[in-house]
């Protein structure tokens, strides 16, 4: 058995007890949707702290004059 199979057989048999129940389908629809914001969460995150850095990096600082 693969790797993907054994996950695939573990998440399946996982989530199967929820299939049937209405109570189970609300906690996966609420699992996914949490799972969800937290990728996009990530994402804005990378995309500012690339931002940021970018233009931390593109600021010209002068040296100081020598006395």
């Amino acid at each position: 058995m693969s790797e993907y199979e054994m996950v695939f057989t573990y998440l399946s048999a996982m989530f199967g007890r929820f299939r049937d129940d209405e109570d189970g389908a609300i906690a996966a629809e609420y699992i996914v949707l949490v799972g969800l914001a937290i990728v996009a969460a990530v994402v804005v995150g990378g995309v500012l702290w690339s931002k940021l850095k970018t233009g931390a990096n593109n600021t010209d600082v002068p040296s100081p004059a020598a006395p």
